[in-house]
């Protein structure tokens, strides 16, 4: 076991840009695809992440979060889908911090077992706009892939040590240890995982979330707060429902597939200021 901070250096097998990865269903009975998704749009409240608020202090607080696999139905009309979740939510805890207060946070890596994803590759001149894997053969190197877990706070500014570079994973049971000083303007940032190969199968897996930084300036706008300020992360998912309705008692679940391109699979996208904001639908 290598001690806390240290970089686990693992191979890389994924490097094909026509990947299609989809969710592994929670019971591992053998599914039937179920044709289309045909959900009804504008169902569902937006999911509104919890709001860790990091007091203002003269030294440095301390923060723990830890990266766990977790499940959660993405709609209404969807079984749940396994995922990789900080702190078991997806989107992660939203950060809310203010400008010049230092923050170390012990980034933890409390995952058990493998990608909650099967990944596939479909050549471009083959790959359909329906869901799914288009009859692809899952690659057997991502299904052997250990939760390897870097974070990285996407536009802060940071010493290089802290920066969640992608070599400087971490495996189950040790924590990235970060210090971040917040010294910058007002801004919507957004933190996700960043391993080396692999950042994209670990996002997708659902380790993605905001994180404010605030300051007097942004407080002199009086702006939209509280529950009409939303944060906002559009993720590009391949949603494809699953039956195990073939034995008795058996229960449903979802996959979630997404075709990787060299564009990031997950961005953020700000903060959604209005006083009609609470109760946008998904």
């Amino acid at each position: 076991m290598l001690s806390e901070g240290t970089s686990s250096q693992m191979p890389h097998p994924v490097t094909n840009d026509t990947a299609v990865v989809s969710h592994d269903p929670i019971d591992p009975a053998p599914v039937r695809a179920v044709a289309g998704l045909g959900l009804t749009k504008f169902l569902d409240p937006l999911r509104i992440p919890p709001v860790i608020k990091v007091a203002a202090h003269p030294k440095p607080r301390r923060l723990e979060i830890k990266m766990q696999a977790t499940s959660a139905k993405l709609h209404s009309e969807l079984p749940p889908t396994a995922l990789w979740a900080y702190d078991g939510h997806f989107p992660g805890p939203t950060i809310n911090v203010r400008r010049g207060q230092n923050l170390r946070v012990a980034w933890r890596n409390a995952i058990s077992g493998h990608l909650p994803l099967t990944a596939v590759e479909v050549g471009l001149q083959n790959a359909t706009p329906d869901p799914g894997r288009d009859g692809a053969e899952p690659l057997a190197a991502v299904a052997a892939l250990p939760p390897w877990l870097v974070v990285h706070l996407h536009g802060a500014r940071t010493g290089g040590g802290n920066d969640g570079w992608t070599e400087n994973a971490v495996l189950p049971g040790e924590a990235q240890l970060a210090e971040y000083l917040n010294d910058q303007p007002a801004a919507a940032l957004w933190y996700h995982d960043h391993a080396m190969a692999i950042t994209s199968l670990n996002v997708i897996s659902g380790l993605a979330g905001m994180y404010l930084i605030r300051d007097d300036e942004e407080d002199a706008l009086r702006l939209p707060s509280g529950t009409h300020e939303v944060p906002l992360i559009i993720c590009d998912r391949n949603s494809t429902p699953t039956s195990m309705a073939s034995s008795p008692g058996s229960s449903s679940t979802s996959r979630r597939s997404c075709r990787r391109s060299r564009r990031s699979s997950c961005r953020s996208a700000g903060r959604s200021r209005s006083s009609t904001a609470s109760s946008g639908r998904t």
